[in-house]
């Protein structure tokens, strides 16, 4: 919520929101209640069809369209509270990464700060060789993605 309410009023009439699985939580109607002219996403389209219709994906907690948002390469931020998501001591270092570049945040006010500051240019943003490097070098690593990925695995399974 506190995420939402430092977003300039010029971005947060653009913003979409998905919420995930309702397990309980109603975070529907709670968000609803707080910001009664946001907009939602109906959920009956794959993410996978419909995020090139967002100039920025906001990312939310470490799970499948994380990845498939960077690996995409599709403009990206990510933010989740880390003492709610454990990381393993592998990924650690690669977050750390994405920090510093400007892609994961762990603070919601800090996340909107920088949605305010890129949104005017948020391709050129994207673009930038350090962050195009840490994503690309997250990727290999989380979502190694390939069109022989039949023939890797193969390799891999069998040695």
């Amino acid at each position: 919520i506190s995420f939402y309410y430092h977003l300039d009023d010029a971005i947060k009439n653009k913003v979409v929101c998905r919420p995930g699985y309702n397990f309980g939580w109603e975070e529907r109607s709670r968000l609803q209640d707080n910001f009664p002219d946001l907009k939602f996403d109906n959920g009956k389209k794959q993410l996978n069809k419909i995020r090139k219709n967002y100039s920025l994906i906001v990312e939310t907690c470490n799970q499948t369209t994380l990845l498939e948002s960077l690996l995409t390469n599709r403009p990206t931020v990510v933010f989740w509270d880390t003492t709610l998501w454990e990381l393993s001591a592998s990924a650690k270092p690669y977050i750390t990464e994405l920090q510093n570049v400007g892609i994961f945040f762990s603070d919601p006010i800090k996340i909107a700060e920088h949605i305010n500051k890129i949104s005017l240019n948020i391709d050129e943003w994207w673009s930038q060789p350090s962050i195009q490097n840490i994503r690309k070098k997250f990727c290999n690593q989380f979502a190694f993605s390939d069109d022989n990925w039949r023939k890797i695995w193969k390799q891999n399974l069998v040695s």
